[in-house]
C-alpha cells in the first residue's frame, strides 16, 4: 500500500499491483483479439466510451454534456441528465459473469479457455508496510474483478 498523503491516516493509502512482463504481453495479445472481435461483431455501444481506443472515457462523456446544456440553455430547452457511477466496476465483476459473457459473444474457444485459466489463477499478495517492518497477507485467490491487460471485456462485452 502507497500512502496517498505525506502523513496517512490508515484510509489514506492506494494498493498498486505489480505483474509480470509475461503476463502484460499475453494480455495485451488478448486484449487486441477482444478489440478485433468487438469491431467484427460491433458488440460494444455507439456511446461507449471507456475501454475503448481514441477516447477519453469521462473527459469525453463530460464535454459531450456541457456542449448538449449549452445548446439547450441557449435554445431555452428543458432537459435533464442522469450520470450513473458504477463504483468499483472493475473490483465487482463476477467472475462466472464473465465467463458467461465470453461464451454469449462467440468469441473463438481457444481464447474463451485461456480467459477462463488465467482468471482461475488470479491471485493477490498485500504487503503493508509498517513500523515494524514490511506485513504481506496472501496470496489471496480473487473471485470478483478483473485485473488490468484485460479490462477492455467490460467495455465490450456487456452480457444481457
Amino acid at each position: 500500500m502507497i500512502p496517498k498523503k505525506k502523513e496517512p491516516a490508515a484510509k489514506d493509502h492506494r494498493p498498486i499491483t505489480c505483474l509480470n512482463t509475461l503476463y502484460k504481453a499475453i494480455t495485451s495479445v488478448i486484449d487486441e483479439l477482444l478489440k478485433e472481435h468487438e469491431a467484427a461483431h460491433q458488440l460494444m455501444q455507439i456511446d461507449q466510451k471507456g475501454c475503448k481506443q481514441g477516447f477519453m472515457g469521462c473527459i469525453d462523456n463530460l464535454l459531450m454534456e456541457k456542449a448538449i446544456l449549452e445548446d439547450a440553455q441557449f435554445n431555452r430547452k428543458n432537459i435533464t441528465c442522469v450520470w450513473v457511477d458504477v463504483k468499483k466496476a472493475f473490483d465487482s465483476v463476477s467472475h462466472k459473469w464473465l465467463e458467461l459473457c465470453l461464451e454469449h459473444h462467440g468469441l473463438p474457444a481457444k481464447l474463451t479457455a485461456f480467459i477462463k485459466t488465467i482468471v482461475k489463477k488470479w491471485k493477490i499478495t498485500l504487503e503493508v508496510t509498517t513500523e515494524n517492518g514490511k506485513n504481506k497477507i496472501g496470496p489471496i485467490s480473487l473471485h470478483r474483478g478483473i485485473l488490468k491487460g484485460i479490462h477492455f471485456v467490460l467495455g465490450c462485452l456487456p452480457c444481457v
